[in-house]
């Protein structure tokens, strides 16, 4: 009698097997992988029926043995077996996905966050060369406004606007190497 329960549980475990075989095969998008899904799902559907006639065996015989009792536990165990290693790659199919998931969204993320940082930095070398414009004009509007103060004034108080004329551009100069 315990023979006969122990195949058929073996014969449960199959089932769940099969059942969680048969979602992968679902869920797969690779061709090459799903025929080796395909073909161990066939697999198992085998072995469940070979425990099917094995439980058939068991019931029309009277007696049973030791031989009986241990081809029962190794069924068991290897039912057991088939449906740890089916859950196990199941979860890891099901973790994959979730991961490559959370990558591409993690992708697309990044993608727009570099894209922002190019703007920005086009946003930046246009305002660099508007104020390397500006700077231009008012350097030439700096000379221009010597030349005109010192035409002004050529006679009257030369030397002193030359001082403040040699002021205004060492401060000009100044100022350019503090902007490089």
């Amino acid at each position: 009698m315990i023979h006969i329960l122990l195949v058929s549980l073996g014969i449960i475990f199959l089932i769940w097997s099969l059942n969680l075989s048969l979602k992968i095969t679902k869920k797969e998008n690779q061709k090459k992988h799903n025929i080796n899904w395909k073909i161990l799902s066939g697999l198992i559907f085998l072995f469940i029926i070979g425990y099917l006639f094995d439980i058939l065996y068991l019931i029309f015989i009277q007696k049973t043995n030791f031989r009986d009792m241990l081809i029962s536990l190794v069924f068991f165990a290897g039912s057991i077996f088939v449906s740890l290693v089916i859950n196990l790659l199941y979860d890891y199919i099901i973790e994959l996905k979730k991961d490559k998931q959370r990558i591409h969204t993690q992708i697309v993320e990044l993608q727009i966050i570099s894209k922002g940082i190019k703007d920005k930095q086009l946003e930046l070398e246009k305002t660099k060369q508007k104020l390397e414009i500006k700077n231009k004009e008012l350097e030439d509007t700096l000379e221009e406004f010597y030349t005109y103060r010192l035409d002004i004034h050529n006679k009257e108080n030369i030397k002193k606007f030359e001082k403040d004329n040699k002021k205004l551009k060492s401060k000009i100069n100044s100022l350019k190497k503090s902007k490089k």
